[in-house]
């Protein structure tokens, strides 16, 4: 009895949408979708960037522009730039790939201030390394607030430099100069990026929900309906529960549609969707399999449950005001056999009930019997 309320309870606080609701729930943050197309990108500049450090090197001892005796500094920074750029490689998660990637860009900003200490040319050469930090990473944050933070450093890094190394006036308004145009630069890249990667997100959004819902009733589609049943199938399998199922047939409706043709038919079957849709729990997966047919898994559910579950939904189809008259539903009632059995047996068995029941006269709930 207590189980019979709680879903009671469950289904008066679904949501009025169950379809759309469960397509967010499925669907990846706007975080996890930042995560799926910024990482690659931050790994790439992480790639370039110890490859041009690496660079910088071979060229400054070709040079001859770097004291040997203070080479020592400038390797330990490159194997502190690897380092931190190789564990940024074997992340994945969104809190840690953005810490390594703000661990990179302060020792990549450090290793530039070190390089400038060991050449013999002066700060100056290095003006054009630290104006590119903020251009070149524009593209690599999540989120203004992310943003903000790595230009906090970009803008710090060389100013400190410049200050410990004594830099004439001369050097510091040449990187004033440069910092400023790269920095408000970078804030226009990383703005515009944003917002084309939010538009594209809700683009992919709205393309995925088109494929997955029916843009008559606003339910599942066949495809995406067996997709997710047998997600909740197998998660019962693995936990031991029980899951049931209801298969769903619309008494008669060529009639209607022969008699007052297919805008009333259609009408009648968004009517129908929704008073079932209405009254299923968020969990329960439901879906419109073709024509007047839908189907519904239960997680959670066993039979006794799942019989209550199809009679309330057969008297709520009942009791619709229709321009076609009454509405009347035939369901077929199945619970998961055993362990071994998968989506396609539970809904069989269900079509065979819903065969019994439209048997029976319809407007009925039956419940399948194994054969002995």
């Amino acid at each position: 009895m207590s189980t019979t309320v709680n879903d009671d309870r469950a289904r008066a606080q679904a949501p009025a949408s169950h379809a759309a609701a469960s397509i967010n729930s499925a669907d990846r943050s706007f975080a996890d979708y930042q995560t799926r197309h910024l990482l690659p990108i931050v790994r790439g500049i992480t790639r370039a960037g110890c490859v041009a450090y690496a660079a910088a090197i071979l060229i400054g001892l070709a040079a001859d522009v770097i004291e040997i005796s203070l080479l020592w500094r400038v390797i330990v920074v490159a194997l502190a730039i690897g380092a931190s750029a190789a564990a940024l490689e074997r992340e994945r998660a969104q809190q840690g790939w953005v810490a390594y990637a703000f661990m990179f860009l302060c020792v990549y900003e450090i290793g530039i201030g070190v390089f400038a200490s060991a050449n013999t040319l002066g700060v100056a050469w290095v003006i054009p390394a630290f104006a590119m930090m903020p251009v070149v990473t524009s593209t690599a944050w999540m989120s203004y607030r992310h943003f903000a933070a790595a230009t906090v450093i970009t803008v710090t890094a060389p100013f400190v430099t410049f200050a410990l190394l004594h830099a004439s006036k001369i050097d510091l308004y040449e990187l004033l100069t440069y910092v400023f145009t790269a920095t408000i630069t970078s804030a226009v890249i990383h703005v515009y990026f944003s917002r084309l990667q939010h538009a594209h997100y809700q683009l992919e959004r709205k393309l995925l929900e088109q494929a997955h819902t029916d843009d008559l009733t606003g339910i599942f589609v066949r495809q995406r309906f067996h997709e997710l049943a047998d997600l909740a199938v197998r998660r019962a399998q693995h936990r031991g529960e029980a899951v049931s199922a209801l298969f769903i047939d619309v008494d008669r409706f060529k009639s209607i549609n022969d008699a007052f043709g297919h805008l009333v038919g259609d009408a009648a079957l968004v009517l129908v969707a929704t008073a079932l849709q209405d009254r299923l729990r968020p969990i329960d997966v439901f879906g419109r399999l073709g024509g007047d047919e839908f189907a519904v898994v239960l997680p959670n559910c066993r039979a006794h449950t799942a019989m209550q579950v199809a009679q309330r939904l057969r008297a709520a189809v009942a009791g619709l005001d229709s321009p076609a008259g009454q509405l009347t539903i035939s369901v077929g009632v199945a619970e998961m056999r055993d362990s071994a059995f998968g989506l396609i047996g539970l809904l069989d068995d269900a079509d065979v009930a819903l065969l019994a029941a439209k048997a029976a006269g319809r407007n009925r709930v039956e419940f399948f019997q194994a054969p002995e």
